[in-house]
């Protein structure tokens, strides 16, 4: 005995199965889209992370700090939530020391502040490149070592730049590739990145070197913890 119902409910599955399917899709862009973060998501955060940074202390040990001001046209290529820029001045050794952090409100922002792209920009030649790493607190916070030339009047001028980048998923890094990911991740680019810099003279000898990076390191670890702070990884 044939049932002359079957092919009718067949019929009408498959005109209600393009309907369902496009339901499932839009909910599924929805979920998508709500679970990307907004500026205003990111705001508490970045309120947090400008507050320690601007809570860097001016005395660091035995190192005096003042404000450098910085290139307009650095501020215009960064956008930056908080920045940092001061020269510490040792007035027992008479050695000085630059001193750059500047948090992006967008990880997009810090592309273009990079040794690599913004010292050649301003005339410096990258000599060499070295991967280091520090142990502060018993944490390991992994750098690079750059050491940049620049031809003046009558002289070679040479200065040592080290640097480690900062991600607001905890991450600290070397290299800028790991910024761009964050760049390009929609759940993550409004809570930008950081990066800290410490600028030497050729005058002071890596041992010396080592020596105040671990106490600058010290000094503005909280810096570093709050930037690591923006989202769970």
């Amino acid at each position: 005995m044939t049932n002359k119902n079957v092919p009718t409910s067949r019929k009408a599955v498959w005109q209600v199965l393009p309907v369902a399917v496009t339901a499932v899709l839009l909910i599924g862009l929805l979920i998508e889209n709500v679970s990307y973060s907004s500026p205003s998501d990111a705001e508490p955060y970045h309120d947090r992370v400008r507050a320690v940074i601007e809570s860097v202390p001016y005395q660091i040990g035995d190192w005096f700090g003042s404000d450098v001001e910085v290139p307009p046209a650095a501020i215009k290529l960064l956008r930056p939530n908080a920045i940092c820029s001061r020269r510490y001045q040792n007035n027992r050794t008479g050695d000085s020391v630059e001193l750059l952090i500047v948090q992006t409100r967008d990880a997009r922002d810090m592309g273009g502040h990079y040794p690599p792209v913004c010292y050649p920009a301003h005339g410096w030649v990258q000599k060499s490149v070295q991967a280091v790493q520090w142990e502060v607190r018993s944490q390991t916070i992994p750098g690079q070592e750059y050491t940049f030339t620049q031809s003046l009047p009558g002289r070679l001028s040479t200065i040592i730049v080290d640097n480690v980048l900062i991600l607001p998923n905890g991450e600290m890094i070397r290299d800028i590739e790991g910024v761009r990911a964050i760049a390009a991740d929609y759940r993550m680019h409004f809570y930008g990145a950081g990066q800290l810099q410490l600028v030497f003279s050729q005058s002071i000898s890596a041992e010396e070197r080592r020596a105040i990076i671990d106490v600058f390191l010290e000094a503005v670890l909280p810096v570093l913890e709050a930037v690591r702070s923006g989202v769970e990884r």
